[in-house]
């Protein structure tokens, strides 16, 4: 049976992770000029004075009444290139995007780091060598994760956004169970349909991004790739499944826990173990970003309530 090698990491990266990211340069880029050109063009239109009416005429060579021109037909293209948004994904700005790309990119380590040296090096049965046995596959599972966030975000912001299936939830929900929908407030059906939308892109976007990136790319699991599909079906959909149900659990213990009161009881017990032990005061005097201040103290407590949602979930 073949084994994953630094090849096929580096073949992973290369198509998952730097070409795609340097098509998104080029294209915000181009996203950029247009829009510039389009505010240099609509800024020079220049006046042709007309001395039998005595009034100043707009020529401008995007706005031509005479003939539809192809500078015209062009710049059309072009404003409509810009309102689509395409050539940035759907995002609204181009710092938008930059924003998900590190957000993915932060998030895919960080899940990375932690299942190998938590889930991998932490476990009796793979503790030892674990690093070199685990790392090329735990390389393949951060492009996955990444991919399937930013494949998240493209969804949401443009190809099936909240609204849109709010809309079909509301009518579904309404011609099956009228008077339960009908008796409750429009928060909580806010709350229904985004929170279930949010769960069915994440497990979705998961199942997308470990099938085509972490099962496609590793040889042991790709070959042979006749029964590929009809040997992963099963598990993707079961792990997709796994991740959206986390993801609704998540949503339900925000909506319904308020995080001011979590973050007062976790601020209460973070007193009384600062306040009764020598470790926290130890603690305290080597990392006083911690302990110290109160600002800090509270963004400390808030990390921990947030670790705990997904944690839970």
């Amino acid at each position: 049976m073949a084994k994953l090698s630094n090849r096929d990491v580096i073949r992973g990266i290369r198509n998952y992770f730097m070409l795609p990211l340097l098509a998104l340069t080029m294209t915000s880029r181009l996203h950029e000029y247009f829009a510039r050109n389009q505010t240099t063009n609509r800024n020079e239109d220049t006046c042709v004075p007309d001395t039998i009416n005595s009034v100043c005429e707009i020529s401008s060579p995007f706005n031509n009444g005479s003939s539809f021109s192809t500078d015209s037909k062009l710049s059309e293209f072009i404003r409509r290139v810009l309102e689509s948004r395409i050539l940035l994904l759907g995002f609204p700005t181009q710092q938008d995007l930059r924003h998900q790309i590190f957000e993915s990119v932060l998030g895919a380590i960080c899940w990375g780091a932690c299942f190998l040296f938590i889930r991998k090096g932490c476990n009796p049965e793979c503790r030892k060598n674990f690093f070199a046995k685990y790392w090329r596959g735990t390389c393949l599972g951060i492009l996955s994760i990444y991919n399937g966030s930013m494949l998240r975000a493209i969804v949401i912001m443009s190809i099936f956004p909240p609204g849109m299936f709010c809309h079909y939830f509301d009518i579904a929900v309404s011609s099956l169970s009228p008077r339960l929908w009908s008796s409750m407030d429009k928060s909580e059906k806010l709350f229904s349909c985004t929170s279930l939308h949010n769960a069915l892109v994440i497990g979705m976007c998961w199942g997308i991004g470990n099938t085509l990136v972490r099962r496609r790319l590793d040889p042991a699991m790709r070959n042979p790739p006749e029964t590929f599909v009809q040997r992963h079906w099963k598990d993707v959909s079961c792990g997709a499944l796994a991740i959206g149900t986390s993801s609704l659990i998540k949503s339900i213990w925000v909506h319904y826990n308020p995080t001011d009161m979590v973050e007062e009881i976790l601020e209460n017990m973070f007193d009384t173990f600062s306040g009764k032990t020598s470790f926290a005061t130890w603690l305290s005097s080597i990392h006083p970003f911690i302990l110290g201040s109160e600002t800090d103290r509270v963004s400390y407590i808030h990390y921990i309530n947030e670790s705990m949602k997904v944690g839970i979930s």
